[in-house]
C-alpha cells in the first residue's frame, strides 16, 4: 500500500510539475520539494525526458534529468552506442536539490532505451548483468524496432538470471524517425 502511495503521489506531483514548467530539472526539482515536504515519503528515482522532434523526421532534440535512476542508453543506427552522461540523487533525498539536464540529440534510426535497474542489476553467476553486457548487446539491433530491442534485452537478461529471483524490470525505447 505505501509504494502504490508513492507512486500515486510522485505521478501526480510530475503531472503537475509539468503542467507549469516542462523542463525536466524543474519537473524534478518539484517533485524532490513535495516529497520532502512530507515526513511519510520515502524517496522515489525518476527518469524525465523531454523530446522534441523536428517537423521534418530527421532528428530529434532531448533533453534529460535524472533522480537517482539509471542514464538511458542510445543506440545509433550506425551500431554505435552510448550512455547519456546524466546523474542526479534521487528525489526525496536531498532538500532542495538542484537537477542538472543534459541535452542530446537523436538522428534518424536511432533508439534510446530507457530501463529500469531490474536490468542492470540482475544477478546471475558472474555477478550483475551491468551496463556493459547491456553496451555489447545493443549493436546487433542497430536499426530494428523499438518493440524488437525490448524484447532482446529482457531476452538476454532472463537467460542471464538463468531462473534466480530478480527485482522488477521495465524497459521503454524511442526511435527517431520511425
Amino acid at each position: 500500500m505505501e509504494a502504490a502511495a508513492l507512486t500515486g503521489c510522485a505521478r501526480q506531483s510530475l503531472r503537475t510539475a509539468a503542467y507549469f514548467d516542462r523542463r525536466p530539472a524543474a519537473v524534478l526539482a518539484a517533485l524532490n520539494s513535495v516529497l520532502d515536504e512530507s515526513i511519510s515519503m520515502p524517496f522515489v528515482t525518476v527518469l524525465c525526458t523531454r523530446v522534441r522532434p523536428n517537423p521534418d523526421g530527421t532528428h530529434a532534440d532531448v533533453e534529460l534529468a535524472t533522480a537517482g535512476h539509471p542514464a538511458p542508453i542510445i543506440v545509433r543506427a550506425d551500431g554505435g552506442v552510448e550512455q547519456a552522461e546524466v546523474y542526479g540523487t534521487a528525489a526525496g533525498v536531498v532538500s532542495e536539490m538542484a537537477y542538472g539536464a543534459v541535452s542530446l540529440r537523436l538522428h534518424r534510426g536511432d533508439t534510446m532505451l530507457l530501463f529500469t535497474d531490474g536490468i542492470d542489476e540482475a544477478r546471475g553467476d558472474d555477478g550483475q548483468y551491468g551496463t556493459e553486457r547491456l553496451h555489447a548487446l545493443l549493436p546487433t539491433y542497430a536499426g530494428a524496432s523499438p518493440e524488437i530491442i525490448c524484447e532482446a534485452v529482457e531476452q538476454d537478461v532472463i537467460e542471464y538470471l538463468d531462473g534466480r529471483r530478480h527485482d522488477d524490470m521495465a524497459l521503454l525505447a524511442v526511435t527517431c524517425g520511425r
